[in-house]
Formats: structure tokens, sequence, C-alpha cells
């Protein structure tokens, strides 16, 4: 497939993962009461969020591989960096609203961030404990800029370690 059609189906894996992401925190936020809880919970998050798009573009690069081998297609190893840029940036938006209530454009609320992106919700509970942005520092909303790397950065492993034919076992 093209990078072009697998963006779609990749945007909404990626907002069905968030869906369970958020639903895990709503069931289990009686781990947010401990560090421990939120270390255990952070973990549960990040194997639903990017256990997704891993398995689905391992199976993409092993599909690669053979139309490859056939000459049915040119290489692109870069085709899971490439889709997930696509989703890095709709993750970047939530960034951008934290920048503007750290500059006062719009009202100080932290929540927002912390509702809209479930799968980082541990993290952020660490990054910024308190519920003020206007006490984040610039260096922590660039924290909070960096994770969503994660999902490309995912996806492109997930890619290269299909179209290897990786083995973990």
């Amino acid at each position: 497939m093209e990078v072009k059609k697998l963006i779609p189906d990749s945007i909404n894996k990626m907002l069905a993962s968030i869906v369970m992401c958020f639903l895990l925190v709503a069931m289990a936020s009686g781990l947010m009461k401990s560090d421990f809880g939120l270390i255990i919970l952070q973990l549960l998050l990040m194997i639903v969020f990017l256990g997704l798009p891993f398995l689905n573009f391992k199976k993409i690069g092993q599909q690669d591989q053979n139309l490859v081998q056939n000459g049915e297609k040119p290489e692109n190893l870069l085709k899971g960096l490439k889709t997930g840029m696509a989703c890095f940036i709709i993750l970047e938006i939530s960034v951008l609203l934290l920048a503007l209530m750290k500059l006062g454009i719009l009202p100080d609320a932290i929540y927002i961030y912390k509702v809209v992106n479930p799968q980082f919700v541990g993290l952020a509970w660490f990054i910024a404990p308190d519920l003020s942005v206007a006490a984040l520092s610039w260096g922590k909303i660039f924290c909070f800029a960096l994770l969503p790397f994660l999902y490309p950065l995912t996806m492109e492993v997930g890619y290269l370690i299909g179209y290897k034919d990786t083995s973990w076992v």
C-alpha cells in the first residue's frame, strides 16, 4: 500500500487506541493515587497506545518485503515514519494548546491536555503534578512536545522489523 492510503486507517487506529486509553484511565483511576500505580498505569497505556501501530506496521512490512522481492513495488524503508508523521501532527495540536495557555492566549487548564491525551496521563502527572500551565517551565512543555514522537517511531520500528523479518524468538 502507498503511504497516502495508509494515513486514514492509521489515524483511525490511533484515535481508537486513544479511546481505549481513555477507558483504561477511567477504569483504573484508583491506580493514580500512588507513584507506583501511576507507573503501572502508564506502562499499560503505552502497551495499548503503541501496540496497535507496531503490530499493524509489522504486518505491512512483511507484506511489502514480499512485494519488493517479487519486483512488484520499489523499496520504501521510511513508510512507517512517513505515515506516523501524519498521526504525529494530530497529537501535537494539544501541545500547541499548552503553549497558547502558557502565553496567556487561552485560559490556563492543563486538565484539557490530560483528557485529550489519556495515553500520556501517567507521564503528565509526573511532569506537571499541579493543575496550572503557568507553573510549567518551557522545558516541561518541550517534554510534552516530545512525547508524541513515540508514535511515528513505533510505526517505523514495527515496519522495519516486519520488513527485515526479524524474529523475537
